[in-house]
Formats: C-alpha cells, structure tokens, sequence
C-alpha cells in the first residue's frame, strides 16, 4: 500500500477519535465569582440602612401598592400569552431583521404580514445553522474517512471534505455567547491541516505517475 495513502487514512481515523477531547469551555465560573462579590458588597450596604428608614420607605409604598398591583396584573394579561410570545418569536427572524433595515427586501422576503417566501426560511435557518455546524464537520469527517477506503483515488474530493468540515468546524459557536476554545479543539484542527497537507502531496504524486506513464 502507497505509505501516503497509508498515512492518511491513519490522519483522517485520529481526527474521529480527536473528537473525545475536550473542545469548548462554555462555563461562568468567573462571572458567578464576580456576581457573588457584587451580591455580598450588596447585601452589607443594605444592613448598615437604618431600620427607621426601611420603615418610612414601606408606609410611603404602601399606599400605592393595590394600584400598582392591578397595573401588573393589567400589562401581564396583556403582553403575555401564546399570541405575544408567536409574535415576539417571529420578530426576532433574521429575515424581518433585513426586511427593517432594507425596505425593497420586503417583496422577495415577506411580502405580506407573517407570510414568508421560501428564500426567507433559508435565510432564517442560515442564521442559525452556526451553533450546529459541528455535526456537519463531523459527518463530513466520517463521509472522508469512508472514501479513502472506497474510493482511494478521489484525492480531489478528499481535500475538498475536509476543507468544508474545517470551515464548519472554525465558524462553530456553542453558545450565544460563545465559548473558550480548548486544546483538543486545536488538536483536532491541526490534525484536519495535516491530513490535508498528505492528501495534496498524495495528489501531487499521483499526477507525476500518470505523466510517467503517459
């Protein structure tokens, strides 16, 4: 067997198994630390009020207490419900989030209220396909691995796979707020570089024996 081939497919098995390794920290440990002083700075400014004051601050409330309770009571009804919750949802598309910002969008994106056009729900999935763009790079990964014992000699379509699992395994976001990348993530990236390095070399090999040949 061709050593490069060899090698390959070694690299492109160690890529499968670099996804065991830990590849985001998405935690707030230091942000709740921070939050627990603020809270504890708090709590002490509030012991040293005097309780005569606390006092006169709740007689001076209480007198609006039974309006403002029913004020509450009045806009929760309101705002709250499966209809506001849709609407608040379907505000938040990305579609009519271009839509406000490009009025002549409205015809090819949202023609009518709440109607989408097909073009807008590709856009909308679009924008959320980032925080699951690991699965694509994974199941692209194992799609290469399955070809290089498949069909060893689609060196093209080899490079051109794990090229996209690269993109989608850069641009991936955990969360909303992102995330810390971690050293196995680096692992695994470096090792997506070197397989592509091989199976260009490999590529570059196997024109020079069909030129030979020729």
């Amino acid at each position: 067997m061709n050593k490069s081939l060899l090698y390959s497919r070694i690299l492109q098995f160690s890529i499968v198994l670099s996804f065991l390794l830990p590849f985001f920290f998405v935690g707030c440990d230091q942000k709740t630390d921070e939050s627990a002083s603020v809270y504890d700075s708090t709590v002490v400014a509030t012991d040293t009020l005097s309780k005569d004051v606390l006092d006169t601050l709740h007689e001076k409330n209480t007198s609006s207490d039974s309006s403002t309770i029913n004020t509450t009571q009045t806009t929760d009804t309101i705002g709250t419900g499966p209809t506001a919750a849709v609407s608040e949802e379907n505000d938040k598309s990305f579609s009519k989030e271009l839509v406000r910002e490009y009025e002549w969008l409205s015809p090819i994106l949202i023609p009518s209220p709440e109607v989408y056009t097909g073009i807008a729900l590709v856009i909308n999935l679009g924008s959320e396909a980032i925080f699951i763009n690991i699965f694509f790079a994974f199941l692209l990964i194992l799609i290469c691995l399955s070809i290089k014992f498949l069909e060893k000699y689609a060196i093209r379509t080899q490079i051109l796979i794990n090229m996209l699992a690269l993109a989608f395994l850069y641009v991936y976001i955990p969360t909303f707020l992102s995330g810390e990348r971690l050293w196995g993530f680096w692992v695994c990236f470096t090792l997506i570089l070197v397989t592509i390095a091989n199976d260009i070399y490999r590529l570059i090999e196997q024109r020079r024996k069909n030129i030979a040949v020729k």
